[in-house]
């Protein structure tokens, strides 16, 4: 269809409002290529009822289980980790809508929404992509593939710290790092591992999340609850390498 015929439909249903007109516009500028299948599904599941209309299905994420992440994950919050996953399946997403559909349904799914508007719906969100490497944050030594750990000499990998705090005497402090690896590590009342078993632990639960290569792409997202103390807010969401894997929506709140 040409873009006056595009723009022609969009009048229509500017000037009606019946979903069915709007319906029309967005199915056409999607057999245009002006609109992706994921950007449909986005301002559908948004509550735009032309849109859902268009789309014709339920336009909410489905959660992707796998057995593994959720055993890893299980043993991060019995030894006190504070982290929240939602695993969802990966069909139909893609690019930023797709990381968009992420962040909202995981953000809903963290802040357990009662009666009232969902968050999924909430329009005050934003996001924009970063490196991996932001995203792990300096607590993490992409060469070594470990965590690094305070110590008063600085972070160091596991071993070293243990060799550092065997010989310390006295009192040190540290300021907290934004992060993945600090809020896997460092919740505020601490895990109840030794180092060595946190970089064990930190490896294994990635691994079975997004594979030995890595996240592909990582979006942060301004957080819709409020962080009352000095551990930080986060809200990430990860496209894995592999096509059919699940991506990953990661939200943190340190007085959780």
């Amino acid at each position: 269809m040409s873009d006056e015929g595009l723009r022609e439909l969009e009048r229509r249903w500017r000037q009606s409002g019946a979903d069915e007109d709007g319906a029309a516009w967005f199915g056409a500028r999607l057999r245009a290529g002006e609109l992706s299948s994921c950007e449909l599904r986005l301002q559908a599941s948004l509550g735009d009822s032309a849109a859902r209309l268009a789309y014709g299905r339920d336009p909410q994420l489905d959660d992707a289980h796998a057995s593994a992440a959720e055993e890893a994950l299980a043993r991060l919050r019995q030894a006190g980790g504070m982290l929240h996953h939602e695993l969802w399946e990966p069909a139909g997403l893609e690019g930023a809508a797709g990381h968009e559909l992420v962040a909202r349904a995981t953000a809903a799914a963290f802040c357990h929404p009662g009666p009232g508007p969902s968050l999924a719906q909430d329009p005050s969100y934003a996001g924009e992509p970063i490196e991996v490497a932001a995203f792990y944050g300096e607590r993490y030594d992409a060469v070594s593939h470990e965590l690094r750990f305070y110590t008063p000499q600085g972070l160091l990998p596991a071993a070293e710290a243990d060799a550092v705090f065997a010989d310390h005497v006295g009192s040190w402090g540290w300021t907290p790092l934004p992060g993945y690896a600090e809020c896997f590590c460092s919740p505020p009342h601490g895990l109840s591992l030794r180092r060595a078993q946190v970089t064990r632990l930190f490896a294994e639960v990635n691994a079975c999340l997004w594979g030995a290569s890595g996240p592909r792409e990582v979006y942060a997202w301004a957080t819709p609850w409020r962080d009352t103390t000095s551990g930080g807010s986060y809200l990430w969401s990860v496209r894995p390498h592999a096509e059919d894997q699940a991506w990953v929506g990661v939200a943190y709140a340190a007085d959780d």
